[in-house]
């Protein structure tokens, strides 16, 4: 295996590489192919799981802190410390 400079940015790779690890150019020399808009969208989405999670425990503490400022809830604390730990379970959810 051999080190060569990449044609683009000019990194050392390895010359069994098919494309530059750093700018994704074809080690061949050659212009990259293009790839399909579709094929981009689809590889880019990604939805975590435990978003809906961490909104609802978000919606808690606020509704926490909107009850506690105007007084109506006597238990807007315990709300709020609902609230935290349902958005914390959110976050470690994947």
């Amino acid at each position: 295996m051999a080190l060569i400079k990449c044609s683009e940015c000019g990194k050392e790779i390895s010359d069994r590489a098919g494309v530059c690890p750093g700018c994704g150019a074809p080690v061949g020399g050659g212009a990259a192919t293009p790839r399909s808009s579709e094929a981009v969208t689809r590889s880019v989405r990604v939805e975590r799981a435990g978003f809906k999670w961490e909104a609802i425990g978000v919606v808690l503490i606020l509704v926490a802190i909107v009850s506690s400022i105007a007084g109506a809830v006597n238990f807007a604390g315990v709300l709020g410390f609902i609230g935290f730990i349902v958005y914390m379970v959110g976050r470690f959810i994947n």
